[in-house]
């Protein structure tokens, strides 16, 4: 049986990290905490789960250090800025998906304080990973949004290879009615465009 995303018209699959939210200064400072000079090494892995890199950078500390940014990050991650995707997001809470490297539970907390209610939430996803979660579980028409051009682009073309007709929009900075307007270009009468 199709999931209900499989029976939406389209789908809006957002990145978070620099994405839905300004969070990346608060990761690195996180980091940083956890460990003098972690910053540096998360901002060279930027847009890649933990897991991805973590541990050989790390050894044996890269649990505690974890741990340890997640704690800061969350105390933190109260600072972070809602982006004007963000604020879309919010706006079509029935067709908003977040997929992101991020962890679970520091994903859901930001989501909740900063009310946006996706109708899911995917966690700890490489690019490779993100273009599966589209392909199984979400409508077979969307819109990927990241501010990450080069995994924004790997996501896309995966799934054009598989068939599905979905678009990226590179988050750039742009204003919360020119994101509104590209992505409406993009979905036609199916996107309920606002203001």
């Amino acid at each position: 049986m199709p999931s209900f995303a499989k029976l939406m018209p389209y789908s809006l699959a957002w990145d978070l990290d620099g994405t839905l939210f300004d969070t990346k200064p608060v990761v690195l400072r996180s980091y940083d905490r956890a460990r003098p000079g972690a910053g540096a090494l998360a901002e060279a892995n930027w847009g890649k789960p933990w897991e991805a890199w973590g541990p050989s950078a790390f050894g044996e500390d890269a649990e505690s250090i974890h741990r340890a940014k997640t704690t800061h990050y969350q105390r933190a991650a109260t600072k972070s800025q809602l982006l004007p995707p963000g604020v879309i997001a919010r706006a079509h809470p029935g067709q908003s998906f977040i997929l992101t490297g991020a962890s679970r539970e520091s994903s859901l907390r930001l989501a909740a304080r900063l009310a946006i209610k996706p109708e899911r939430v995917y966690t700890g996803l490489t690019p490779e990973r993100k273009a599966e979660v589209i392909a199984t579980d979400l409508a077979q028409t969307g819109v990927y949004v990241d501010d990450d051009e080069v995994a924004g682009v790997r996501v896309v073309n995966i799934l054009r290879e598989r068939g599905l007709f979905w678009y990226f929009v590179l988050f750039h900075g742009q204003t919360e009615r020119e994101l509104d307007t590209q992505i409406g270009g993009i979905l036609g009468y199916r996107y309920p465009r606002r203001g």
